[in-house]
């Protein structure tokens, strides 16, 4: 996940924002893009929504929270998907 966020980063793109305030990006955000002032000062990152569910994802990991829901979660019983639809009328 990690490498793959680094892979992301390694392909930015820089956009150079203008001083007027509603000025549209000229692409479509495919990747990360940095935002710059005039004079070249960092103002501002961009990330498409698969690079940013990969960012949160890999943040999820790291908690040692994430991973002991996980280790209640699996010491739980199951209930088979039939019942749970069956119980929401999804089937007959």
């Amino acid at each position: 996940m990690v490498s793959t966020l680094i892979k992301e980063f390694a392909k930015e793109k820089i956009f150079r924002l203008g001083s007027d305030k509603s000025q549209k990006m000229p692409f479509p955000l495919t990747r990360i893009t940095r935002l710059v002032n005039s004079k070249g000062q960092a103002q501002g990152v961009l990330l498409p929504q698969n690079v940013w569910e990969d960012l949160i994802e890999s943040m999820e990991y790291a908690d040692p929270k994430f991973w002991k829901e996980i280790e209640i979660s699996r010491k739980t019983p199951r209930i088979p998907s039939a019942r749970i639809e069956k119980e929401l009328g999804l089937s007959s």
